[in-house]
C-alpha cells in the first residue's frame, strides 16, 4: 500500500549514449585534463558513467568557444554535449538545464532551419528536461516534432523514430495517459526489435513499457519486459549507472508480485550501485534510498525505512530545494514513515504539503493525487476525522477509476480503506460490498495468494463476523493467515494486522485460546516494529485483555492498564501539536483499556483503584493540555 507514489515517482534516468570513445575512457584516461576538451570527450565519459567529470568537461569545452565559434556546428555540439551531461548527471529538472536545452535548440534552429536532422538531439534533450520538470505537454509537442523530422529523414520504421516515440511515451506516463503511453512504447519497441536485438537504447524502450504497464496495473505482462531489459543492461552494463532505472522498475515488480525478499535484494544492489558510482547528493541516488524504504518498512524494520526516507530527503531538497515539486515527492515518504511511527501530526502536514504539489504540478485528478489522497485519509481515520477520510477516499476511487478503469489493483487499495474508515464507524453493511469488490480486484490482478488480497480477506472476514456471517468469516481469515505465512517475512506491519483481525473474529466465535495466541503473535511483531509505546501496540492491548478477562487470567488487569496507559500517553504527545478539535475526535478515536477496567471495579479492588485513577475523561485531557499550549 504505502510504495504507490514514493517508489513510483516520475523520475528516469536517461540512459548514456553509447560511443566508441568509452574505450579510452575505460582504459583510464582522465579527460578533464585535456587542455582542449572536445564534445566527444563528454560522451565517453557520460558512457563510462563518469557523469560528474563529464559536466565538468562539457562546462569546459563551451566556456572555451570564442565569441566568433558560438554560432557554428562546433558550439551546437559542445551546448548538445553540455545538456547531455547535466541530465546524465541528475540535473535535468533544474530550471538552469531545462534553459541551456531550449537555448540550445533555439540556436540549432535559427542554424539549420526547423526540419533539419541535426535537430534531432536538442529535440530529444529538450523533452527530457521537460519531463523531468513535469512540463508534459510541451514534452510531448517537441516529441512529435522529433518524430516528424525522423520519419521524414528515415522513415517511418528508424531507430531514430523509435528514440522520440520513447519521448513521447514518457510524457504520456506522465501524464496518466497509460493506455497512449503503452501505444507508443509498444511502437517503438518493435522498430528496436527490428534492428540489434541488445543495446541500451532497447534497454531503455523496455524499462520505460514495463513502467507504463505497471500504472496500468498488468503486472503479468510487465513481468518479462522489465526483466528483459534488466538481463540485457547486465549484460552491457553490469554495475554501472545506467542499470539503475530498470533495477529500480523490477524492485517495483518484485514488490508488485508480492516477493518482498527479493525486492529488497534488487533495491539494495541499486543502492549500492548508485553510491558507488554517482556523486554523494546525485537524485538517483535519493531514488534508490526511497525505492528502498519501502520495502524495508514492509518488512518490518521502520526506523532504518525512516532514516532511508530522511537521507533521501536531504538529497533531493541539496538539488531542487525546498519548495520544488520533486521535493514533495520525498517529504511524502517521511510522512508515510511518520504514519508509521504513530505521530499522526506530522504525518499529516508532511503528506498534506505533499498532496497540494501534486495538485499544483500535476493537476488535480492524476493518479498520484489520488495515492496521496488515500494516505491522508488513513491518517485523517487514525485521529477520528472519519468525516474527511470518508471525503477523501470518495474522490480517490474516482481518480483511479477515471486514471486506471474500475478494475485498477489502487482502485482495491482505496476501497479498502474507505471499508475499514465503515468499519471503524461499526458501519459494517457499507463495508461490505467494498470489500467483497476490492477483493474480487485483487485476486483477478494481483493473484488468489498475494498479501494484498490477504489485507482484503482480513478485512472482509472481520466485517461479515460483525454481520454475524462466522462461518464464511472463519473460512476468509483462516485463508489470510495461511497466506502471510507462507511468505518470507515473520516481521511484516502487515502480518501483525492480519493475525489481530483474526484474533477478533476468534472472540466472536467463541475460541478465546486461539484468540489469545492471535493476539500474542501480533503484539509480539507490533512491540517489534512499532514499540511499545505506538497505539498499534495499544490497540492490540485492549483485545487481548479482554480476552484474558473472558478466561479470568490474573493478568488481564496489568494488561488493560498498560494499555491505558500506552493509549493516554499517546493522546498527551499528540496533544502537543492538534489543534483542539482535531485532538477531541482524536482522545475518541483512540485506543484505549479504561472500559474493560471499569467492567472489572466490581470484582477487582485493585481494578476499581485503577479505573477510578482513568476517570477524567477525554474532553479534560485535551483541553489541559491544549490550555498549557496557550500564552499567558
Amino acid at each position: 500500500m504505502s510504495r504507490a507514489v514514493p517508489r513510483q515517482a516520475i523520475r528516469r534516468l536517461v540512459a548514456p549514449r553509447l560511443v566508441v570513445a568509452a574505450v579510452a575512457a575505460c582504459a583510464g584516461l582522465s579527460f578533464d585534463q585535456s587542455p582542449s576538451p572536445r564534445s566527444g570527450d563528454v560522451a565517453a565519459l557520460v558512457d563510462a558513467g563518469r557523469y560528474d567529470d563529464a559536466e565538468a568537461v562539457a562546462r569546459r569545452v563551451v566556456e572555451a568557444l570564442a565569441p566568433d565559434q558560438r554560432t557554428g556546428e562546433h558550439a551546437d555540439e559542445g551546448r548538445d554535449a553540455l545538456v547531455a551531461a547535466l541530465i546524465a548527471n541528475g540535473r535535468d529538472a533544474l530550471d538552469a538545464t531545462g534553459a541551456t536545452a531550449l537555448e540550445a535548440l533555439r540556436l540549432r534552429e535559427q542554424r539549420a532551419g526547423a526540419d533539419d536532422g541535426s535537430l534531432l538531439t536538442p529535440l530529444r534533450q529538450a523533452a527530457d528536461v521537460l519531463i523531468a520538470a513535469a512540463a508534459y505537454d510541451r514534452a510531448i509537442a517537441l516529441g512529435r516534432r522529433c518524430l516528424s523530422v525522423a520519419e521524414r529523414l528515415s522513415g517511418a520504421d528508424s531507430t531514430a523514430a523509435a528514440d522520440c516515440l520513447d519521448r513521447i511515451g514518457a510524457a504520456e506516463v506522465g501524464r496518466g495517459r497509460y493506455d497512449d503511453a503503452v501505444s507508443l512504447l509498444q511502437r517503438a519497441i518493435a522498430i528496436r526489435d527490428r534492428g540489434p536485438a541488445d543495446g541500451l537504447p532497447v534497454v531503455h524502450t523496455l524499462q520505460e513499457l514495463a513502467f507504463a504497464l505497471q500504472r496500468q496495473g498488468r503486472y503479468p505482462a510487465s513481468g518479462p519486459i522489465v526483466r528483459r531489459a534488466v538481463a540485457m543492461v547486465e549484460r552491457l552494463r553490469a554495475g554501472h549507472p545506467a542499470s539503475l532505472r530498470a533495477l529500480s522498475v523490477l524492485a517495483d515488480q518484485l514488490w508488485f508480485e508480492g516477493d518482498l525478499a527479493a525486492a529488497n535484494t534488487v533495491s539494495e544492489r541499486a543502492l549500492a550501485i548508485a553510491e558507488g558510482t554517482l556523486r554523494g547528493d546525485h537524485p538517483a541516488i535519493a531514488i534508490a534510498l526511497r525505492d528502498l524504504s519501502g520495502t524495508v518498512a514492509d518488512l518490518g524494520d521502520l526506523e532504518r525505512s525512516r532514516d532511508l526516507k530522511s537521507r533521501a530527503l536531504t538529497i533531493a531538497e541539496t538539488n531542487y530545494g525546498l519548495r520544488h515539486p520533486l521535493t514533495f515527492e520525498f517529504t511524502y515518504g517521511l510522512g508515510l514513515a511518520e504514519l508509521r511511527a504513530g505521530n499522526y501530526s506530522a504525518a499529516r502536514g508532511y503528506v498534506a504539503r505533499s498532496l497540494e504539489a501534486f495538485e499544483r504540478r500535476l493537476g488535480r485528478e492524476h493518479e498520484y493525487v489520488a495515492t496521496a489522497l488515500t494516505v491522508l485519509a488513513m491518517i485523517d481515520a487514525r485521529l477520528g476525522n472519519y468525516d474527511n477520510a470518508r471525503r477523501e477516499l470518495a474522490r480517490a476511487v474516482a481518480i483511479h477509476t477515471a486514471t486506471g478503469g474500475p478494475n485498477h489493483p489502487f482502485v482495491a487499495l482505496a476501497l479498502t480503506e474507505l471499508a475499514t474508515v465503515y468499519a471503524e464507524e461499526r458501519r459494517s453493511g457499507e463495508a461490505v460490498p467494498l470489500l467483497e469488490r476490492a477483493l474480487a480486484i485483487r485476486e483477478s490482478s494481483l493473484g488468489r495468494d498475494h498479501r494484498d488480497t490477504a489485507r482484503t480477506l482480513a478485512d472482509l472476514a472481520s466485517a461479515l463476523a460483525v454481520q454475524g456471517r462466522v462461518t464464511r468469516a472463519q473460512l476468509l481469515a483462516t485463508r489470510a493467515v495461511r497466506i502471510w505465512e507462507s511468505l518470507d517475512a515473520p516481521d511484516a506491519p502487515e502480518f501483525a494486522t492480519v493475525l489481530s483481525l483474526y484474533a477478533d473474529l476468534q472472540v466472536r466465535r467463541g475460541d478465546l485460546a486461539a484468540a489469545r495466541d492471535y493476539y500474542t503473535r501480533a503484539l509480539a511483531i507490533r512491540g517489534k516494529v512499532f514499540g511499545q509505546d505506538n497505539p498499534l501496540y495499544a490497540r492490540g492491548l485492549v483485545g487481548l485483555a479482554w480476552v484474558l478477562a473472558r478466561v479470568r487470567d490474573p493478568g488481564a488487569l496489568a494488561t488493560a492498564i498498560d494499555a491505558e496507559r500506552t493509549g493516554r500517553e499517546h493522546l498527551r504527545l499528540m496533544l502537543r501539536s492538534l489543534p483542539e478539535r482535531q485532538a477531541l475526535q482524536y482522545a475518541t478515536a483512540r485506543p484505549r483499556g479504561l472500559s474493560l477496567m471499569l467492567s472489572m471495579a466490581d470484582t477487582t479492588a485493585d481494578a476499581a483503584l485503577a479505573a477510578a485513577d482513568g476517570l477524567p475523561r477525554p474532553r479534560a485531557i485535551v483541553r489541559a493540555e491544549t490550555s498549557a499550549r496557550r500564552p499567558r
